[in-house]
């Protein structure tokens, strides 16, 4: 793990909204009917470790925020997919996989199951 990415690390375990769902979800409760968007913003997994590490890193992401997605649909309206920057090909190939087969589990950002359409 890069300095940066355990620097960050430390500072985001401060932030329990970031951490902790029923923080989070008491959090959001004080805005009515609100839904996130969520992501994986930091640290990128290519701060993580090799290349092999930032795509597995990425995959395990992808699917955690689509389950999110999935088991709390009036709290999330979608997630979009963390792709490990450090390899076109794997980035390539994650986008495939989460806009492809994680768009069945999970609602898509660009609207219901199987609109989500990728760009060449």
């Amino acid at each position: 793990m890069s300095v940066h990415a355990k620097n960050l690390r430390r500072r985001v375990a401060k932030i329990t909204a970031l951490v902790d769902m029923d923080v989070r979800f008491r959090q959001m409760e004080e805005f009515g009917d609100y839904r996130q968007v969520i992501n994986i913003a930091a640290p990128p997994v290519e701060d993580l470790g090799d290349k092999r590490t930032s795509r597995e890193m990425a995959r395990i992401g992808n699917e955690s925020l689509a389950k999110l997605v999935q088991d709390h649909p009036d709290r999330f309206a979608g997630f979009t997919a963390c792709v490990p920057m450090d390899d076109p090909d794997a980035a390539v190939e994650e986008f495939a996989y989460a806009s492809d087969q994680l768009v069945e589990t999970a609602r898509s950002v660009a609207g219901p199951p199987g609109e989500c359409r990728r760009t060449s």
